[in-house]
């Protein structure tokens, strides 16, 4: 399935008032589609240019605003930038050397006009009937999640010894914040990339509590860890499981639990795969 997007102009040199310019743009999945504004939102600017790769005409975008995860608006000198900034991005090789910071989205987005309303040719918005898969979602930088095992109801869970486990009846909410570039604009409701890299915090009784790495790979939370820099794309393919024995704090008990490790290759065939769910602000959250 493919994922959509609703894109408008919003421009107040705009006597449409935005009724013209109304886009949907598809693309393989929601991250392509986050990537695609992000970059857009960082440059500003898409080059056009011939099937040869001879540069054309900049294309400037003074606003690239996000109202909801499968809603954009942005503004240009032309309503019609947004149709042409796509067809730059076609996926024609020799034209892929002019856009570098859209390399990773090259070839994969494709926008379509959507029509007029005030000439009575507004077309129907597609239904997106689940096409986006388990990326579907709000997934944006400084929200908590749940962390779910994919296909299974595994969730992690900050256990008193302060590891990360995995469990199927308890979970514990963890913050992904990504960590901005030197230079680079911090933009409200940023959504997160599987190329970013993140700082995780694990929430414990309203408290952030840092998550990095033991010397085994051990995901651990506290201030006596190796703090790591992790990708967000790495809940796909670079968390495992290791079985243990848990000891927990001031309790002679012992429990038999699933640790989460990390490796810093991508270990496909080898690795677990995790998403994040039911985001919310963290200053939303009531403990």
């Amino acid at each position: 399935m493919v994922y959509y997007t609703y894109v408008t102009y919003q421009s107040t040199s705009d006597v449409h008032m935005g009724e013209y310019f109304n886009w949907v743009m598809v693309t393989p999945d929601q991250n392509t589609a986050n990537t695609y504004f992000r970059a857009l939102q960082e440059t500003q600017t898409v080059t056009q240019s011939d099937v040869n790769g001879t540069l054309g005409a900049k294309l400037t975008f003074t606003s690239v605003d996000r109202h909801g995860p499968q809603f954009w608006s942005y503004d240009s000198s032309s309503g019609e930038n947004f149709h042409l900034a796509a067809r730059a991005l076609c996926g024609n090789p020799k034209m892929k050397q002019v856009n570098p910071d859209f390399a990773s989205v090259f070839g994969k987005i494709r926008v379509y006009w959507i029509g007029a309303y005030a000439d009575g040719r507004f077309r129907t918005f597609f239904p997106q009937d689940g096409g986006a898969g388990a990326d579907d979602g709000d997934v944006l930088s400084g929200h908590s999640f749940f962390v779910k095992r994919r296909g299974m109801n595994d969730w992690w869970y900050l256990a008193s010894s302060g590891n990360v486990i995995v469990d199927s009846s308890r979970r514990s909410r963890f913050i992904f914040t990504v960590l901005r570039k030197f230079g680079h604009t911090k933009y409200p409701k940023m959504p997160i990339t599987d190329d970013d890299e993140v700082r995780v915090e694990v929430v414990e009784g309203g408290i952030r509590i840092p998550v990095g790495l033991k010397s085994d790979n051990e995901l651990v939370a506290g201030t006596n860890c190796t703090h790591q820099k992790f990708t967000f794309g790495d809940l796909k393919s670079r968390f495992s499981l290791m079985p243990g024995i848990l000891r927990h704090l001031n309790d002679e008990k012992r429990e038999e639990v699933n640790f989460v490790t990390w490796t810093k290759t991508e270990s496909l065939g080898g690795a677990d795969s995790f998403e994040v769910v039911e985001g919310i602000d963290f200053n939303q959250i009531d403990d």
